[in-house]
C-alpha cells in the first residue's frame, strides 16, 4: 500500500513539475490567453533574447509571418 502511495506521489509530482515549464501560446494566465507577443516580450525581460532578436520576432508576429523584404 505505501509503495502504491509513494508511486502516485511521484507521478503526481513529475506531472506539476513537467507542465510548470515555458509557455506556449494558447496557454490562460490570469483568465487571458497568452500570446506569442507575450512570451517573446518575457523571454526578452528574462534575457533569452537579445533586442534586435525580439525586434525580429516582434515584427514576424505582427505581420503575421510574411516576409516583406
Amino acid at each position: 500500500m505505501m509503495i502504491i502511495l509513494l508511486v502516485l506521489i511521484i507521478v503526481g509530482v513529475y506531472f506539476f513539475v513537467s507542465s510548470s515549464g515555458r509557455r506556449k501560446a494558447g496557454d490562460f494566465i490570469s483568465g487571458r490567453e497568452v500570446s506569442a507577443l507575450d512570451i517573446i516580450k518575457e523571454r526578452y525581460a528574462e534575457g533569452e533574447i537579445t533586442l534586435a532578436e525580439y525586434e525580429v520576432m516582434k515584427k514576424a508576429i505582427l505581420d503575421g509571418g510574411r516576409n516583406n523584404e
